[in-house]
């Protein structure tokens, strides 16, 4: 086994993870380049990933990141954690294959339950679904009217579950207009294969994990599966271990990195940054505190699933952010975690600011308020 090189404290892996996400300084890398590098980006809603991306790059036209969609050189798929990640066509090709023991293990905890016990075959619903794609896109409550319909000895109680088959049974893509900038509306799904006439084929492990140490790393094997969604990666990571450079963590445990990889030191200036709800980097490693004290972790962890949009005050999270639009007007919300001086409040207007006008339309000219984030989020005494 090799031997860690040397010791890294919390701020140098801070600074080393915020260098190879590109939010110390912005990028100049086209959008499906980023996307790439970033190995996805995370987007059960449409616009986070706009925003993940605006706030790496040093431009970024909203516009060409739809037209990357609509052109189908990126796709919303369901993929690490089983979640709907924004890739480039060639990574979800890549990636998908490997993900698909995580939906199997989500669904089969409640809903393969729930339908086995009415005997429902789920391989039924599958292959049903799936001749009924090649025919033509569905959203998921579609297909689950039509082979519903075809089953009228199934209870009403079944059908969120057969809704679900597809979804993770089979490799889908959500189709345009789902995903553009500024669109919304029910996902509607079509065979990945038809999409971009090409069968998906997984790329190699050792590639995926050199893929998320450039864009995660330094982490542990703990942090590549908390990222992925896989278990027993161990193995992978050391079957690679000897082009690999090892550090020791804040704790002491085992850290694993690319050797030409950027690691700034830990003085490195951190300029506030504002991430938008789901961003990746808050849910790709097992310990989080290189970014966020675990008091805010668990304070995040009671949403039902939801990550909030942050802002990044020399680096870790300080405040909670939320832009609205309510009845065409919007605003942009600020909800300070900890003090925050006038000069920080300042910075955070500026970057604020300069996001709004990126997002356009209402939200060009929307206000900025602090307020309190509320009762879950102040300090409690364990």
């Amino acid at each position: 086994m090799m031997t860690a090189t040397r010791r890294l404290t919390l701020r140098e892996l801070n600074r080393a993870t915020l260098a190879r996400q590109h939010l110390l300084e912005r990028s100049t890398l086209e959008p499906l380049a980023m996307i790439e590098h970033l190995v996805g980006l995370q987007a059960q809603a449409p616009n986070p990933p706009f925003i993940g991306l605006w706030t790496r790059s040093a431009a970024l036209d909203f516009d060409a990141v739809s037209q990357l969609v609509v052109d189908r050189r990126a796709v919303r798929i369901l993929t690490m954690r089983g979640t709907v990640h924004l890739l480039s066509a060639r990574d979800a090709l890549g990636l998908q294959p490997h993900c698909t023991p995580v939906f199997d293990r989500e669904f089969k905890s409640v809903r393969g339950k729930a339908l086995a016990a009415h005997g429902i075959d789920r391989e039924l619903v599958r292959d049903r679904a799936e001749a009924l794609l090649r025919e033509q896109p569905y959203s998921a409550r579609e297909l689950s009217e039509v082979i519903m319909g075809e089953h009228p000895d199934w209870p009403e109680a079944v059908r969120e579950h057969v809704a679900a088959v597809p979804r993770v049974s089979l490799p889908l893509v959500q189709i345009p207009p789902r995903g553009l900038w500024g669109e919304s509306g029910v996902p509607t799904y079509q065979l990945i294969d038809d999409w971009l006439g090409e069968e998906v084929s997984p790329m190699p492990m050792e590639d995926v994990v050199r893929r998320y140490l450039g864009a995660f790393g330094p982490a542990t094997v703990r942090d590549l599966q908390q990222w992925c969604g896989l278990t027993r990666l161990k193995a992978v990571v050391e079957g690679i271990a000897d082009e690999l450079e090892v550090f020791e963590g804040p704790g002491g445990e085992r850290l694993y990195d690319l050797p030409d990889a950027p690691r700034p030191d830990g003085d490195a200036p951190a300029p506030v940054r504002i991430l938008p709800e789901f961003d990746n980097l808050l849910v790709s490693h097992a310990d989080r505190t290189r970014m966020i004290s675990d008091e805010r972790r668990k304070a995040m962890s009671t949403l039902n699933g939801m990550v909030p949009g942050t802002v990044l005050v020399d680096g870790v999270v300080a405040a909670l952010a939320k832009t609205q639009k309510v009845k065409g007007v919007a605003r942009l919300r600020i909800m300070p975690l900890e003090r925050l001086t006038k000069a920080t409040r300042g910075e955070i207007e500026i970057e604020g600011r300069l996001m709004l006008e990126a997002m356009g339309g209402p939200y060009a000219d929307a206000e900025i308020g602090f307020e309190d984030p509320g009762e879950r989020w102040r300090p409690h005494a364990d």
